[in-house]
C-alpha cells in the first residue's frame, strides 16, 4: 500500500479553504482498510492512466508526496515519467467550449454561484493543459491562468470570488464573496483570454 497527498497540500498553496486531496494505491484485499473518503487506485489502474499520459498522471508524478510506503517503493517515481498527453486537443476543446458557455450564461442570464465556478474550473484547466503543451513547464497551480505566457487579465480579487464559488459549488460551504457581483469586465475578459489560447490551439493542432 502506497500513500499520497497531492494538490494544494503538495504545491504548498494551502489556505483556509484547502482540503487535503489524498491517493491510495492498493490492491483489492487491501480497499478495506482505505478510508471511504480517500480516493484510491489500484497498480493496474495507476500503470494504466500513466502509460495513456492522462494530465492526471503528469500531476501525480510532479508534485504528489508519498507519505506511506509498505515496501518503502515510491511507486509513483518507480514508474517513471508518464507517456505523453496525447488526448490534450480534446480535452482543451471541451474546457473552452464549457468556458464559453458558462461565460455566455452569465452574460444573458445573471450570476449564479454555480456558473462563476464553472467558470473559474474551466479557466483553471485550459491553463494547466496550455501550460503542459506549450510551454512545456505543467503548471497545477490554482492561479495558472496567471502563470502562463499569456496572462489572464482579470482582477486578482474577482478571481478569487471565482474560485470560491467552485469551492462553493463542490463543498456546500458559504462565504461572503460568493455573492460579490463582478465586473462585467471579468467576463469578457476571460473571454477574450480563452480566445487567444483557442487560436492558439487550432495553429499547434
Amino acid at each position: 500500500m502506497w500513500i499520497y497527498v497531492f494538490g494544494s497540500l503538495a504545491r504548498g498553496e494551502i489556505d483556509t479553504n484547502s482540503d487535503v486531496d489524498t491517493l491510495c494505491i492498493c490492491n483489492n484485499h487491501e480497499k478495506s482498510l482505505v478510508p471511504k473518503k480517500m480516493q484510491n487506485y489500484s497498480e493496474a489502474y495507476l500503470k494504466e492512466i500513466f502509460d495513456s499520459g492522462e494530465l492526471f498522471a503528469h500531476h501525480l508524478y510532479l508534485e504528489s508526496k508519498l507519505v506511506h510506503s509498505s515496501d518503502g517503493v515510491d511507486i509513483i517515481r518507480k514508474m517513471g515519467k508518464p507517456a505523453p498527453y496525447e488526448n490534450w486537443e480534446d480535452d482543451f476543446k471541451a474546457f473552452i467550449e464549457v468556458a464559453f458557455f458558462s461565460i455566455s450564461e452569465i452574460l444573458t442570464k445573471g450570476q449564479t454561484v454555480f456558473r462563476k465556478g464553472l467558470l473559474y474550473m474551466s479557466l483553471r484547466d485550459i491553463a494547466m493543459i496550455y501550460s503542459q503543451i506549450k510551454m512545456n513547464a505543467p503548471n497545477f497551480s490554482k492561479y495558472s491562468p496567471y502563470q502562463t505566457d499569456i496572462s489572464l487579465d482579470v482582477d486578482a480579487d474577482d478571481y478569487e470570488s471565482l474560485r470560491m464559488c467552485r469551492i462553493s459549488s463542490t463543498r456546500g460551504t458559504s462565504d461572503e464573496i460568493i455573492f460579490k457581483v463582478l465586473p462585467e469586465s471579468c467576463f469578457t475578459n476571460s473571454e477574450k483570454w480563452v480566445i487567444k489560447l483557442q487560436e492558439w490551439s487550432k495553429s499547434h493542432a
